[in-house]
């Protein structure tokens, strides 16, 4: 599933190979799915939620109108959570039929990101000059983290907290500052790690976990994609694209083998990830398509899909 700002839904039922043009033009700014793809829910900038139960043929128009910057959903599809910036936070526990404003948080804010566990109950919210936000009970209550990651927020600059990113269970967590770092939480975000790994600060736009937490990807605008298979605790840049790209947003499968990722008024991009092992004489195992059956050979380039629609 992918949004187009100032454009359509997209949607596509064989890992990026082709895409299908669904719903109407809107300033679509976030699209979340079910694990199985059926329940869709966008979110319209200025405009209203919309959801869809049969993968995007037929959309409903849903919630009130508000600056949508965020969707996130459970893997059935049932508890949704939805971020309006310089607004506050929504939920759904009905498949986007109804929707609840949370106040619990106080006043207004510049709320940039959202993700969910696949059960919908651990929750976490980034506002983009302000914190992290976590809940335990889908959305019921929220409790701030106001230590770390908003100290290097701050001291980026202009940018802020730009997106975040949980694991199927929402223990692992991973958020992005924008002109900052990578910050990596296991602990449902109670405590938080700096990841200065990749060196300089740089213009991070978007993160996506595995289901598992332990693969990653980080997106950096006027720059390349970054993934880790230790759920961040180290970090490869890949080169294979033609060159650096303004990287808006990714997105990753259960497995995190296969992605996909948004070029800032760009091409989308389709990325198939082979993660084996390095062997003893310093090549590494390709595996096959299966990724079960791998052979000694000398590393080659992932498998790299520009989609120009």
């Amino acid at each position: 599933m992918a949004a187009a700002l100032e454009g359509n839904l997209w949607t596509s039922t064989d890992s990026g190979g082709s895409w299908t043009s669904v719903g109407s033009t809107k300033k679509w700014y976030s699209v979340a799915s079910s694990a199985d793809g059926t329940k869709l829910v966008a979110g319209n900038y200025g405009g209203n939620l919309w959801t869809s139960a049969d993968s995007g043929g037929a959309w409903t128009s849903v919630g009130s109108t508000q600056p949508w910057r965020s969707v996130a959903s459970s893997a059935d599809g049932m508890n949704l959570v939805a971020a309006a910036y310089k607004g506050k936070l929504w939920t759904s526990d009905d498949y986007g039929a109804s929707w609840t404003e949370d106040n619990s948080v106080g006043s207004t804010q510049k709320w940039y990101s959202v993700a969910s566990s696949a059960d919908g109950t651990k929750l976490v919210a980034a506002v983009y000059d302000g914190n992290l936000w976590t809940s335990t009970d889908s959305g019921g209550s929220w409790t701030e983290d106001t230590t770390s990651v908003r100290i290097d927020a701050i001291n980026s600059g202009y940018g802020g907290i730009g997106s975040v990113a949980s694991s199927a269970d929402g223990t692992k967590l991973v958020a992005a500052v924008n002109n900052g770092n990578l910050w990596i939480s296991a602990d449902s975000g109670s405590s938080w790690t700096e990841d200065t790994s990749v060196g300089s600060t740089k213009s991070w736009t978007s993160v996506a976990s595995s289901d598992d937490g332990t693969k990653l990807v980080a997106a950096v605008y006027d720059g390349n994609l970054w993934t880790s298979t230790d759920s961040g605790g180290s970090w490869t840049e890949y080169t294979s694209v033609e060159s650096t790209q303004k990287w808006k947003s990714v997105a990753s499968s259960a497995n995190g083998t296969k992605l996909v990722a948004a070029v800032y008024f760009g091409n989308l991009w389709t990325i198939e990830l082979k993660f084996c092992p390095i062997v003893a004489d310093g090549t590494c195992d390709t595996c096959s398509d299966d990724q079960t059956t791998c052979t000694a050979v000398t590393c080659a380039a992932n498998k790299f899909n520009n989609n120009g629609n």
